[in-house]
């Protein structure tokens, strides 16, 4: 929750100031560049926040091409749901490198993002990007009460959404791992196991095919990416607190850049797909949805295949 809590306190600072707004304006040729508008900026950076609310700023590109371009590469920013994970694997297997994990993850994310403006501009919405016209607000300092008070808000948000929705995940998962009655809780013949076990094989040559768990966790990724913890310390029979000491004995450090790069990238979010398709259309949701997991899928076995054969 801290590295959350500043990061929500920049962004008020940048919303607060007057910045967001003339930064678009400073960004402009840089993400022209890579095929984005420069009012895109805005949207991306709220993206670090969440990408749901992110998306729904993109109403403010009066283009359809920029808007659409702007929500395809959205869900590539991190969010901090992707946060939770990445500090607890980071604190977990690179203990001397947790800060430049994090940032690696992070700036994969913003190079993937610019690349991906590219591609779209010439393939999806072709064309050049539209004028851009924007009222500049005045540079102002940021209220301390205010600041506190949407900061408090957007944390307490946070807590409730997340910890609804992983308290649900972890119930139904537990469950799962006990039926059908009579098997062992969480083995590989429980109803879990056996999901697990049969999307296992996708993810062989990302290094975490032979464990079924991991897989699952990516499953309930789906519905949050907060959950991935939580599912894997219920499998494992482990407290969040206690799962920092069962990683290490579950992942090798190739395997855990590995699952990290593929969380980074996949589109593992349902209300993300959801508000796309409020925003833009089902095609487009299944266009993010697919592009970012098959990216995602690829890159992550790169990683791990260029990792086991320098290290």
């Amino acid at each position: 929750l801290p590295y959350i809590m500043v990061m929500f306190l920049f962004i008020g600072i940048l919303e607060q100031s007057g910045f967001l707004a003339r930064s678009a304006v400073m960004m402009d040729k840089i993400m022209s560049s890579f095929g984005l508008h420069g009012k895109s900026f805005v949207p991306m950076l709220l993206g670090f926040g969440c990408n749901v609310p992110a998306i729904m700023a993109t109403r403010i590109l009066s283009s359809e091409e920029d808007r659409i371009i702007t929500i395809l590469v959205l869900p590539l920013i991190t969010c901090p749901a992707r946060l939770t994970v990445f500090v607890v694997f980071a604190a977990a297997l690179f203990k001397n490198y947790q800060g430049l994990i994090i940032f690696i993850m992070y700036l994969l994310g913003i190079v993937l993002a610019g690349l991906a403006g590219v591609v779209f501009r010439k393939t999806v919405a072709k064309g050049e990007t539209s004028v851009f016209v924007m009222e500049l607000p005045d540079y102002h300092l940021p209220s301390v009460k205010l600041l506190v008070s949407e900061l408090w808000y957007r944390s307490l948000i946070f807590l409730k959404t997340a910890g609804t929705v992983i308290f649900s995940v972890v119930v139904l998962v537990w469950l799962m791992s006990s039926l059908p009655f009579g098997v062992e809780y969480a083995s590989q013949n429980s109803l879990i196991g056996i999901i697990g076990r049969a999307i296992t094989p996708i993810f062989y040559l990302n290094g975490f095919g032979e464990h079924w768990q991991i897989s699952v966790s990516l499953l309930t990724a789906i519905l949050a990416r907060e959950t991935v913890i939580g599912t894997l310390g219920t499998l494992y029979s482990v407290s969040d607190e206690g799962i920092t000491n069962v990683i290490p004995h579950i992942f090798t450090p190739q395997m855990g850049l590995s699952f990290l790069v593929f969380m980074q990238v996949a589109m593992l979010c349902i209300a993300t797909a959801a508000i796309i398709k409020r925003e833009i259309g089902l095609k487009w949701a299944i266009v993010g949805f697919f592009y970012t997991i098959m990216l995602g899928w690829i890159l992550s076995v790169l990683v791990f295949q260029i990792g086991n054969l320098l290290f």
